[in-house]
């Protein structure tokens, strides 16, 4: 099993992530279902390829995407699942630092804006509203995927 999480700026509706989740991950839309639907089904003969929860904020950080699914995404293909996220989206879309992930100090984040720059950001809230502090400076996308491909990234 393997766990994801996107955070949009903007709030989305469920059926849009799963539009564009389905689209982007070559899943049928019928194969996306809740995350209690994807555990409950786990072990039966039509099993889900992937459990979805949307949920939606005020302020902030306004939709978060979390989803489960047997199939690993590369630090890469996650990190350009969420620039793909935020072009169709036109919005920013923040991830987990892939890039320089760490065991022990949460809170370090990526964010991909819509014109595809990629900045590191530390989480400022995470109570009522999720809020990001981004670092100045940031790279384009295409140079961190390559530094990702780098040996010893």
């Amino acid at each position: 099993m393997n766990f994801y999480e996107l955070s949009v700026r903007t709030l989305l509706s469920e059926e849009q992530v799963r539009q564009f989740l389905a689209a982007r991950l070559g899943v049928d839309l019928q194969r996306i279902g809740s995350e209690a639907d994807y555990w409950d089904r786990l072990k039966t003969s039509a099993p889900l390829m992937l459990g979805l929860t949307v949920l939606g904020a005020d302020e902030g950080y306004r939709t978060l995407v979390r989803w489960v699914q047997d199939a690993e995404l590369s630090p890469g293909a996650l990190l350009t699942l969420a620039a793909e996220a935020a072009r169709a989206f036109v919005t920013e879309v923040a991830i987990a630092d892939v890039v320089e992930p760490t065991d022990f100090a949460v809170g370090q984040y990526l964010i991909v804006s819509p014109d595809g720059r990629v900045r590191k950001a530390f989480e400022t809230e995470n109570s009522a509203r999720f809020e990001l502090q981004p670092l100045p400076g940031g790279a384009p996308l295409d140079d961190v995927l390559r530094s990702l491909r780098q040996p010893g990234a």
